[in-house]
């Protein structure tokens, strides 16, 4: 009973942490502005030197991209919002 239980949250664990792969890895990388993973992907889509199998993999994470994206929206206005007034104190 309890190794089925352990299995199913190393499942759970396992699709969590592999969803919205795009909105991760922009947000860690820097990149600023809402949205950023979801941007990123959309760009990847439309590159024409992207290889099929690459634009399959974010077209399936592009989903879960999007949803992490949203979830993350209060920081990234956050951010932007710190940004913005430390621009207009230096003005």
């Amino acid at each position: 009973m309890k190794s089925r239980r352990l299995l199913k949250l190393v499942l759970f664990s396992g699709i969590i942490s592999l969803s919205g792969c795009s909105s991760v890895m922009s947000h860690t990388g820097g990149k600023e502005g809402t949205y950023p993973g979801t941007r990123s992907s959309a760009q990847t889509l439309g590159d024409s030197d992207t290889n099929w199998g690459v634009k399959s993999l974010v077209a399936l994470d592009m989903p879960f991209t999007a949803v992490m994206d949203t979830l993350l929206l209060p920081w990234d206005m956050s951010v932007s919002y710190t940004h913005l007034r430390a621009h207009e104190t230096l003005s």
